[in-house]
């Protein structure tokens, strides 16, 4: 889900023309104009993402096998749900800090 859900998230917080990881991606994002403003997401490089992504995804790996007196599904309800809230901590985070919305 994280993956697939990934540049919807982006486009949700940014409003920056990105698309469905199954269809345009990232071609319509303002981050390939010449002026304006920059996603903060997509500008953040291939680093970036792995970092932004990886605190998600190891979030919902403990959250999904660690708290073992929950039951699975609490557990699988929890993890998935790491996914937007934590991905939009990060993604207001990082629109605050470079200003994107100034």
């Amino acid at each position: 889900m994280t993956c697939a859900l990934y540049m919807d998230l982006c486009s949700l917080i940014f409003r920056c023309g990105c698309d469905h990881m199954w269809g345009a991606r990232d071609a319509h994002c303002n981050v390939h104009s010449l002026t304006g403003k920059h996603c903060p997401w997509c500008s953040i490089g291939q680093a970036g993402h792995g970092i932004l992504f990886g605190v998600v995804v190891v979030a919902q790996l403990v959250l999904g096998i660690f708290p073992r007196r929950w039951g699975w599904g609490k557990r699988l309800v929890t993890a998935l749900a790491a996914f937007p809230v934590l991905g939009c901590v990060e993604g207001l985070a990082l629109g605050w800090i470079t200003g994107y919305w100034n």
